[in-house]
This record gives structure tokens, sequence and C-alpha cells, in this order.
């Protein structure tokens, strides 16, 4: 059953945590850049989330439940999100940002001693 346009709510999930958490999004985008497709991003990130596991090695109902939920999230769909936001090559040279002024605007005088 889809959940917010994604495949399944563990899938919807997983990218809002991702997405939501700074060190989480920076790791993600990391993996993603260092693929070279978006199979092998596919493959990055699903071994990231299971390596991450903090269940993993434990043999418990949350475990279980863990597996079956983690089972079904569509990773490829993870990774063509990610892999959508990811810079290109061209991209990492260009500097749209404006050059900045000094003194800012004209207002020399505030600068004189």
């Amino acid at each position: 059953m889809q959940c917010n346009g994604w495949t399944n709510y563990e899938t919807y999930v997983i990218h809002t945590w991702i997405a939501n958490d700074e060190s989480m999004c920076e790791e993600v985008t990391r993996i993603v850049s260092a693929a070279q497709d978006k199979d092998a991003a596919t493959e990055a990130i699903t071994q990231w989330v299971i390596d991450n596991n903090p269940l993993a090695n434990t043999n418990t109902l949350y475990m279980d439940l863990l597996d079956g939920s983690l089972s079904v999230v569509n990773y490829a769909e993870l990774a063509a999100a990610f892999w959508e936001d990811k810079p290109d090559d061209d991209d990492a040279d260009d500097n749209d940002a404006p050059e900045p002024q000094y003194p800012p605007d004209g207002d020399a005088d505030q600068y004189e001693e």
C-alpha cells in the first residue's frame, strides 16, 4: 500500500528519517555521489541500512519485526530519490553566488578610521 507517494510505509519512513537527519543525509549523499549508477547507489544504500542496524546479531521479536520491515523497503526508489539530488560534476565547479562587495553597497564611510 502506497504512503505519501512512496511504494510503502517502510520506504517512506526510511526516506523521511534520512532526509531530516543531517548526518544521515550527508552520509547517503556521499554514498550516492560515489556510485557509478543508480543500481550501484541502490546496493550501497541497502548495505548502509543493513550495516547500521543496531539490532543486528540479536535474536529477538523486535529483530524479526525489523527484518520484515526492512525486507519490503524499496531501496531502488530511495536511491532514485537521492540520485535526483546528486550534484553533477559540472555543477561542482559552478559558483553562482555573487562576489561579495567590500564595502557593501557603497557605504564606505563606516569603514574609515
